[in-house]
């Protein structure tokens, strides 16, 4: 049998895409940044800050959350009108 040659062709290479953390628009995400070297720390797509460790970062988001169900998302100013109350009033004049 005679040998034949086959010819191969060359796979193209995707392109190579830089890493961009995916941060998930709902709940809890720990995002490695390589620029600070520490993690920063996701809520609801939301960063909320950085942590030098994952588990300690993992602590915060839990207290986060804990307090955040436990005792509410504080209101701000135009989330609720002010009351006054007696003693902001002026005393009445005579």
């Amino acid at each position: 049998m005679a040998a034949t040659k086959q010819r191969t062709t060359k796979a193209k290479r995707a392109p190579v895409i830089p890493f961009v953390p995916v941060i998930n628009p709902s709940g809890k995400t720990i995002v490695y940044d390589r620029t600070t070297g520490d993690f920063g720390l996701y809520l609801d797509g939301e960063l909320v800050g950085y942590a030098p460790t994952y588990f300690d970062g993992e602590t915060r988001l839990n207290q986060l959350v804990y307090n955040r169900l436990t005792k509410g998302v504080v209101p701000t100013e135009t989330d609720e009108p002010a009351t006054s109350s007696d003693a902001d009033e002026a005393p009445a004049a005579d």
